[in-house]
């Protein structure tokens, strides 16, 4: 039960965004041409693809961290192995099976806890993850990443404390995050800087996602640096990702957009809104491509 509400909550509005849907062209300006269009939908998966592979990592440390009394196996990972003293520290390596969470995962994470702290669970406790080659593919797409990011637990707890009541709220930073794409083998570099905050209101389990940085003054930013074609982006989130769980649903994205600003050398810059509804456990979700005073609107339903 513990496992699976950590999977549960581990995921980010992101991991919901999952493209196998109908589209619909709504509104086909010409001066939104297909390769500006390329771009923006390519910009999605590309932030839909990485969230999604970094957040499936985020969600196996969550089941090891958070578990008392020692370390739990997994379908995903053949080890997971305390290293160091104190056991502050602990590595996972992955064995390319297919995993619960859709991914099957290659390469390694090592984990550190900040000497200054005791345990994963103390309030302001701050561990470092360390990606090592780490190869997740899911419906047909591979994202490889390697690099660093620091988490904090703000509020302290573990996240299936949120069963008791609890608020649980987790920063998550990266400086040096080098993602390659599907189609694209070429790593980029990106920077993360979000918020993590984990609820049960009214008997509703959910986790809200946000922006947690102002870069070249572009505010609640989540993700900003070098796309798959060596352009600038910035993503921001302009209304907090919801994801909760519905009954007889499973786990929905409830609300939410984001909106990246592409920002291209000698042309014009392209603006991509992503917006998400819930109705009747169907989501749509609405692609919104603009340049200049030009828009192209794609509606996803999934």
């Amino acid at each position: 039960m513990k496992k699976n509400l950590l999977f549960l909550f581990s995921l980010t509005l992101i991991s919901v965004l999952i493209f196998t849907s109908c589209k619909k062209e709504v509104d086909d300006l010409k001066s939104v041409n297909s390769e500006d269009e390329t771009a923006g939908t390519n910009q999605s998966k590309d932030n839909k693809d990485g969230e999604e592979s970094m957040n499936a990592v985020f969600n196996d440390i969550n089941n090891i961290s958070g578990t008392a009394g020692g370390r739990i196996a997994s379908d995903c990972y053949t080890t997971s192995t305390v290293i160091g003293v104190g056991n502050k520290a602990f590595k996972i390596d992955y064995n390319q099976s297919a995993c619960t969470d859709g991914f099957i995962k290659e390469g390694s994470v090592t984990v550190a806890l900040n000497n200054a702290f005791s345990s994963y669970e103390q309030a302001g406790a701050k561990w470092t993850v360390t990606f090592n080659n780490c190869k997740f593919t899911r419906n047909g797409r591979t994202t490889t990443l390697t690099g660093m990011a620091t988490v904090t637990n703000v509020t302290g707890g573990a996240v299936w404390e949120v069963l008791l009541g609890k608020t649980i709220v987790h920063k998550i930073k990266s400086s040096n995050m080098a993602l390659a794409f599907q189609g694209n083998i070429v790593p980029r570099l990106w920077e993360v800087a979000k918020k993590h905050t984990f609820k049960n209101e009214n008997s509703v389990l959910s986790l809200t996602v946000e922006g947690d940085t102002t870069v070249n003054n572009y505010t609640n930013v989540i993700t900003w640096g070098t796309n798959r074609y060596a352009s600038k982006f910035y993503q921001q989130i302009t209304e907090p990702g919801v994801i909760v769980l519905v009954p007889n649903c499973g786990l929905k994205l409830k609300s939410g957009q984001r909106k990246t600003t592409i920002e291209r050398p000698a042309l014009e810059s392209i603006l991509v809104t992503e917006t998400v509804k819930l109705d009747n456990c169907k989501n749509t979700y609405t692609l919104l491509i603009e340049k200049g005073s030009y828009k192209k609107t794609i509606t996803l339903e999934y």
